[in-house]
């Protein structure tokens, strides 16, 4: 589903300015032997989509308790798997979704852990999701939100509406996948517009064309884009933090364009005429972030009221995971904004203004730009339309989720409401599309081949009927949800790789299909012919070649040894007991790793040994960390 982050050595960390919170901690670091980024000395792991969690303790597993339902319940909910997910439909969704759920076929959903919740329509003939099983009111939003991205596909694919998403072409794997939520482009611009969310940026994108950029960052990373460049070309090169940095360049370099026509002896009349209209449609745009970042702040303060009352007034908050939905709130708000707002933040923060703390997918899904990972296949290989796809498909499944639930005992659907008020056209075009679905056609040779299908007992069979191939590690991501373009790696893009990113695809993109796999072991194998070497070196001593060093009078954390907190961070010493832990922060961040930290405090308190008195040990905080980091 959602809400990740992952972090990026030097040069990319003197960007980071903002610390992120619970649920972007197991995202991880990511970085590539020999290429100018941390060199771990082994392949860190691609990012993993995972649910907001907000403050307070995680989640802890319990047995799910399925409840008697009322057997005269309007359009009960049999999905045909597990009871416990439709005791979650029964018991928590409204009667119109219910109808719904009801009017189409099921789609498989699976176990999954706290950090779970992908969906996937390239498996099985409706999708396949993956969700948290046994953590309480989480299991119920996650529940809802893949539904509703299993609905997206599923819709198209039972009313056999295949033709709308011209992209794809006539024999795409993807023609007819996720195409119900395209009718959401109209709408989310009118209501980004209105909102001043969405606005006309051709004016960035025309100064990088006409001008080219030159830019050197604080700590010396340098960013070039050629001139003549279109977006297609020049975005993908952008890190985060970038396009903000480059929207104050632009002004600042239209102000010096201005001033230097002044400065001539004779100043041409047309040429400062045509700079200062630059100038001022350069700084128009950069007023308009600012704004819009003001509005983000309002529209966040607001939605902190919303959850407050909420769990003033519903006896069921917790229960129903109400503390869950605001996050998918603002990942709507990233999706319309483009992560531009979150750009802005990084380095001209404001206070409550911070989406990704909050909640969202980050960098590099709704946009082209690079993740902090500056993964290639995360800038969607210069499409647009792989990235856009991301921004409705998530923002339908958001809406969906709140739709979706009834709202507990008192049928608070407050969240819905406010979803409403600030996106009315969204809203009432999806609400719209699913009111229409309740009566529309099933029909069509692939409905017709598939609609007697028993999701959770047959052989798993791609769209054209055949055979999948043996499933791959997901990881708790869905390709399509990832918002990776879904194109195979090219072969220029393969030549164009090195060495480690091509192990690396290897062994860490879980998207990269067989075909993908097959033509990197070929690029690699010639290149070994020609005397490069392939293979990823290792620590030479992991215990020396850390990026953390634990021990000492001073460190930019302490962690607790002994006693009942023993495991437990702080950003001060609390006892002379403590463990210090430094950090190299051209490798990892402090604020970074003591979100992380707190988040593996669980795992470093199980280490605790003693019987009079328990306590850990330096070595368990080292073996941790390098398990973390690993296995993540």
């Amino acid at each position: 589903m959602r809400k990740c982050i992952d972090l990026e050595s030097h040069p990319g960390f003197e960007e980071i300015h903002s610390p992120v919170l619970m649920q972007a901690i197991d995202r991880g670091l990511q970085g590539f032997s020999g290429t100018g980024v941390i060199d771990w000395g082994y392949t860190l792991p691609k990012p993993r989509e995972i649910p907001v969690k907000r403050g307070g303790d995680p989640p802890v597993k319990e047995a799910p308790k399925v409840e008697p339902i009322d057997p005269n319940l309007p359009h009960k909910v049999v999905t045909g798997g597990d009871p416990y997910w439709d005791y979650l439909f029964n018991r928590w969704a409204s009667q119109s979704a219910r109808k719904i759920i009801n009017r189409f076929p099921n789609t498989k959903i699976t176990r999954g852990g706290r950090y779970a919740g992908s969906h996937n329509s390239y498996k099985g003939p409706w999708s396949v999701i993956n969700t948290p099983y046994g953590y309480g009111g989480l299991d119920v939003q996650v529940l809802f939100h893949e539904y509703g991205h299993a609905l997206d596909n599923i819709i198209g694919y039972a009313t056999g509406s295949f033709e709308r998403d011209t992209e794809s072409g006539e024999n795409s794997s993807d023609r007819g996948r996720m195409e119900t939520s395209l009718q959401l482009f109209g709408p989310m611009k009118a209501d980004g517009e209105k909102l001043g969310l969405v606005f006309d940026d051709s004016a960035y994108w025309d100064f990088i064309e006409k001008y080219g950029i030159a830019y050197t960052h604080t700590r010396g990373r340098k960013l070039n884009i050629a001139k003549g460049s279109k977006r297609d070309g020049a975005e993908p090169k952008m890190k985060p933090g970038d396009h903000w940095l480059l929207m104050k360049h632009m002004v600042d370099e239209s102000k010096k364009n201005v001033a230097r026509i002044k400065n001539t002896k004779v100043p041409d009349p047309v040429k400062l005429k045509r700079a200062k209209a630059e100038l001022n449609k350069i700084t128009g745009l950069y007023d308009k972030h600012i704004a819009r970042h003001k509005k983000v702040v309002e529209i966040i303060k607001e939605l902190h009221k919303i959850e407050a009352s909420m769990a003033k007034s519903m006896p069921d908050f917790v229960e129903y995971g109400g503390g869950d939905m605001i996050g998918s709130f603002t990942d709507i708000i990233a999706a319309l904004t483009g992560d531009e707002v979150a750009d802005k933040q990084m380095h001209d923060p404001l206070s409550g203004g911070d989406i990704n703390a909050i909640g969202s997918h980050l960098f590099g899904y709704f946009t082209q730009r690079q993740s902090h990972g500056g993964s290639g296949r995360m800038n969607h290989n210069g499409r647009n339309h792989s990235a856009m796809y991301g921004r409705r498909a998530e923002i339908w499944a958001e809406l969906f989720q709140f739709w979706a639930g009834e709202g507990g005992k008192t049928k608070n659907r407050d969240m819905w409401k406010f979803a409403q008020k600030l996106l009315p056209q969204t809203t009432s075009t999806m609400v719209n599309a699913l009111t229409k679905a309740q009566t529309v056609k099933l029909q069509g040779s692939y409905y017709n081949r598939h609609k007697s299908i028993n999701v959770y007992t047959h052989e798993a069979k791609g769209s054209d009927g055949e055979k999948l191939d043996p499933p791959l590690e997901w990881s708790n991501i869905d390709r399509h949800q990832r918002g990776y373009d879904w194109d195979s790696y090219t072969k220029d893009m393969i030549k164009s790789m090195n060495k480690a990113q091509l192990i690396s695809a290897i062994l860490n993109d879980h998207t990269a299909t067989r075909d993908d796999i097959k033509n990197i072991k070929k690029e690699l194998k010639l290149r070994k012919s020609q005397g490069e070497n392939s293979e990823p070196s290792e620590f030479a001593n992991p215990r020396t070649d850390l990026p953390w060093k634990t021990g000492g009078k001073e460190g930019d954390l302490y962690i607790q040894r002994i006693g009942t907190n023993a495991g437990r961070v702080t950003k001060s010493r609390t006892s002379v007991n403590d463990i210090a832990i430094s950090f190299d922060k051209n490798q990892l961040l402090p604020d970074y790793a003591y979100y992380l930290l707190t988040y593996l405090q669980p795992k470093i308190q199980a280490r605790a040994r003693g019987t009079a008195q328990q306590g850990i040990r330096k070595s368990d905080i080292d073996d941790i960390l390098m398990e973390y980091f690993r296995n993540a």
